[in-house]
């Protein structure tokens, strides 16, 4: 592993994450907003039956996947905190070595 290459990516991908989870957050208001006028009259209640299961199904996929870009980034930056905790114990072990 390359220490702070990896903690670079990680905070880039952590930042992406952020950035990516606000995008959502105004994307799921403005739809919100949007869906809000459709659904009156006979046709726009028969499509709002059809189309609301899906749109709430892709919305919850959005959303974990979005969730899960941070999680990594923080998987990703506790794994290097690991990996040179490690490498440093191990060090100072083999220099107590006769």
């Amino acid at each position: 592993m390359r220490p702070a290459e990896t903690a670079d990516s990680m905070s880039r991908l952590g930042t992406a994450g952020q950035n990516l989870t606000t995008s959502w957050s105004s994307a799921r208001t403005s739809i919100a907003a949007l869906e809000g006028r459709l659904g009156n009259g006979q046709l726009g209640a028969a499509f709002m039956g059809r189309y609301r299961p899906g749109a709430e199904q892709a919305a919850r996929t959005v959303a974990r996947w979005v969730a899960q870009l941070t999680d990594l980034a923080r998987g990703g930056s506790q794994a290097v905190d690991g990996y040179v905790g490690t490498d440093r114990a191990v060090e100072q072990d083999i220099g107590r070595l006769p």
